[in-house]
């Protein structure tokens, strides 16, 4: 498949090339003739010369098109560098060409033919140049592509292209006039493409400087080659098609400008939310080093530390501290350990009780004014479990410097650092049998605070969950997260496994999808980032399935999207009748790179009133009878749902777990389960 890429790449260069030697040479001749024999008929009729133009546009077009497709995952930056490396060096080639034609010092005919020659230079680095980037600009205008774009962008390709017909014919006075209203036609549909800009964001801020100089280059070229081509149309001694009116390179040009400036001013306008974007991505990756940390067998000073760096770094804090009782650590930056005493004993006389976080606000008339060294305190408790562990501190010399965004990234981060803290305890422990019993149960305690059991969701749903690990701990989570007052996100997972190792990694996730719901992306886009989240901190022989659902309560829709999890069970009230959600979607940790986009797929439906579904994990359908073997499987389940939709959630929910333990014949289910219901 790649030789014969080369081949057909090769075979349209021969053919473009071919093509432009051809109208070179009619060009020359007619210069010639013009010049010498004053005859100003065409030598070649007009539809040979158009089907010449025409197929060094086609052909050009296409050897652009396969050499895109190798580099298809190309980062858009790198989009951008190819139409400023491309407009660079079609500069350089024609601005050479045209100082060593000033050299040479050639007059009279001879002259005018070699300015034919540059001409014809010009004119096909130009079109080189814009089909580049046309090329380019479709694949941005594509990105995380919606039904609509495409469509818009199909007739506005389909409709450029078909005006090479043009070319074959001389336009009357009346077709100019209907030219004119197909110009304002593709300026609309220009217009409604140059919107498309979802890339922007995923530029850090140095790869957007970059790229506003690289526009500004690329818009510079392309502004020096439409000046050098006008120039030759002001000599009346040449004798030379004027392409000014030609409505492909017209629309074409146009287009390119104007998606070009398009971008540079959003680029311009989101440098400053740059930082907030790689400040979300920082929060992440501080995440998943605490889970690098536990994995690696770090000890609880190194994550104590770790926690200490990351969140004093997190809220630019100006100095902080980090005690915890029981292991003697007593960790401090940028402040006395003397200083640390004083400071103390202020937070507890302000009230601070060892559960709750702490906010010390020193009023001043002036926000910088520093009286005291330090204005805003706040005081964190470490817990593990129901086990106070110690205090973490950080200060700042401005007052009311601590926003709730600051607040509860750092909350976060303690809550993370604490279930972190003792999970590694249950692995260190584990030859205590006793011990390690006890610190399983503290660890399913925890567990379970993770998995909301019961949600007020204002009267839009109800919501019913069940959740029981194999052992003490597990590895099924889920999780429902509000958007806004219309919006939810719903998530189930369930981590290859069982036990301790499940447990950790169900704490990732948990960390991992607090860290990404707040930036409210799209079912896919989530999957995509929490597996690339996941490739650093799961093992090798690890993987997670989910399904992630974005619930709408204005419009009644759902979108989601599933990795490899177990397909969604959904009753539709209208219909009377149960139906399995079925889509695309691979186990997240299970392939590492960036391929993994298109093992993801969003869908959408819509719901109405007393619509119900159900999600749950594999523990349900791969229950077993221990007599028989048999499992009980996605039929049964599909129709007890059928034969049980009419009751509420909570009965539906209970009764299946109470049919499933009879069915196993054991009066347990020997793997982790979850069942999720939701009633609209």
């Amino acid at each position: 498949m790649k030789l014969r890429r080369i081949h057909m790449q090769r075979l349209a260069v021969f053919l473009a090339a071919i093509s432009w030697i051809f109208l070179l040479g009619i060009a020359m001749i007619e210069q010639y003739r013009f010049s010498h024999l004053n005859i100003m008929e065409e030598y070649v009729p007009i539809s040979i010369e158009g089907a010449l133009l025409n197929s060094f546009i086609v052909f050009t077009y296409i050897f652009l098109w396969l050499q895109s497709r190798k580099n298809e995952s190309q980062p858009f930056h790198n989009l951008i560098w190819k139409v400023f490396l491309t407009g660079m060096v079609c500069t350089l080639f024609s601005g050479v060409l045209s100082l060593a034609s000033s050299l040479v010092g050639i007059s009279g005919d001879t002259q005018k033919l070699v300015s034919i020659f540059t001409f014809r230079v010009d004119f096909g680095l130009l079109t080189i140049f814009l089909l580049t980037t046309f090329n380019t600009w479709k694949r941005m205008i594509l990105y995380e592509k919606t039904r609509y774009a495409v469509i818009v962008w199909f007739l506005f390709e389909i409709a450029l292209f078909s005006t090479l017909t043009s070319h074959f014919f001389q336009l009357t006075e009346s077709e100019s006039i209907l030219i004119n209203v197909f110009r304002a036609v593709f300026f609309i549909m220009i217009m409604l493409l140059s919107v498309n800009l979802k890339w922007v964001p995923h530029l850090v801020f140095n790869q957007k400087i970059t790229s506003v100089f690289q526009l500004l280059v690329s818009l510079f070229c392309l502004a020096y080659f439409f000046a050098n081509i006008i120039s030759y149309y002001d000599d009346p001694t040449l004798q030379i098609e004027d392409y000014s009116e030609n409505i492909f390179y017209s629309v074409l040009s146009i287009f390119i400008i104007i998606y070009g400036i398009s971008s540079l001013l959003v680029i311009l306008f989101n440098l400053p939310t740059s930082s907030v974007f790689e400040k979300k991505l920082k929060e992440l990756s501080i995440f998943q080093e605490l889970s690098s940390e536990i994995t690696e067998g770090k000890n609880d000073n190194q994550i104590y530390k770790m926690l200490l760096e990351s969140a004093s770094s997190s809220v630019s804090a100006d100095a902080s501290w980090l005690e915890v009782h029981q292991q003697d650590v007593f960790l401090y930056k940028d402040i006395t350990k003397e200083d640390t005493y004083l400071i103390k004993k202020e937070i507890y006389q302000a009230g601070y009780n060892e559960k709750k976080l702490k906010i010390i606000t020193k009023r001043r008339l002036l926000p910088f004014q520093t009286k005291s060294q330090y204005n805003s305190i706040l005081a964190v408790p470490l817990i593990s479990g129901d086990e106070y562990l110690g205090i973490m501190v950080l200060l700042k010399k401005l007052t009311n410097a601590f926003d709730n965004t600051m607040i509860s990234m750092v909350n976060t981060f303690s809550a993370q650092a604490g279930i972190a803290i003792q999970n590694f305890k249950l692995i260190s422990q584990v030859v205590e049998s006793e011990r390690y019993k006890n610190e399983l149960e503290i660890a399913k305690a925890v567990q379970e605070r993770l998995l909301p059991e019961k949600l007020q969701v204002n009267g839009t749903f109800e919501f019913f969950a069940k959740s029981k690990p194999a052992t003490e701990v597990g590895g099924d989570y889920y999780d429902l997260h509000r958007l806004s007052e219309h919006e939810y996100v719903v998530i189930i997972a369930d981590v290859a496994g069982k036990g301790i190792s499940a447990a950790f990694n169900m704490a990732q996730m948990k960390g991992i999808f607090q860290g990404l719901v707040r930036l409210n992306l799209n079912p896919d886009e989530f999957l995509i980032k929490a597996n690339a989240a996941l490739t650093s901190c799961l093992e090798r022989s690890a993987f997670i399935t989910a399904s992630y659902f974005h619930i709408n309560t204005e419009t009644f829709k759902i979108r989601y999207a599933r990795a490899g999890h177990c397909p969604t069970l959904f009753y539709r009230d209208a219909q009377d009748k149960v139906e399995y959600l079925e889509t695309d979607g691979l186990g997240l940790g299970i392939i590492r790179n960036e391929s993994y986009k298109n093992y993801v797929s969003i869908n959408e439906i819509s719901y109405q009133k007393n619509d119900i579904m159900m999600l749950y994990t594999d523990g349900i359908v791969e229950a077993q009878n221990t007599e028989t073997k048999e499992i009980y499987g996605f039929e049964r389940l599909h129709d007890y749902f059928e034969n049980n939709h009419d009751k509420s959630i909570e009965n539906i929910g209970n009764t299946l777990i109470s049919n499933l333990n009879n069915f196993t014949n054991a009066g347990n289910i020997n793997d982790d389960f979850t069942i999720l219901l939701i009633k609209f």
